[in-house]
């Protein structure tokens, strides 16, 4: 038996196995996820604490805090944009079709 070291083919093992429902929410997390990830990563980047970017914002530390838990999910489209600005950047958000999405997933993975 293959050993699973990777995080996805772990996921994909035990949660979805085929089923295109499982499938897409196993991908919506992965993403939600990520932008929880990145949105930490950049506060480190501009050299701020929790607390100063916090102060920054003008909400609690606590606040801050909750937005980065990965277990949290109740990070809201405006905080986001608000964090993200303080941090001199800017969020951007798209509508497409899942299965334009999908046809670059694929030729990207083809091509590596």
């Amino acid at each position: 038996m293959k050993t699973l070291t990777d995080a996805t083919e772990i996921m994909e093992a035990l949660f979805v196995q085929g089923d295109p429902v499982a499938a897409a929410r196993v991908e919506a997390e992965c993403k939600r996820l990520h932008l929880i990830d990145t949105l930490r990563v950049l506060r480190e980047k501009a050299g701020l604490t929790q607390s100063e970017l916090a102060r920054k914002v003008g909400v609690t530390t606590a606040r801050i805090a909750r937005m980065e838990d990965p277990d949290y999910e109740g990070q809201s489209v405006h905080d986001l944009q608000t964090v993200v600005a303080a941090l001199g950047m800017e969020l951007e958000l798209r509508i497409v079709k899942k299965t334009v999405a999908r046809k670059r997933r694929a030729k990207t993975a083809g091509a590596a």
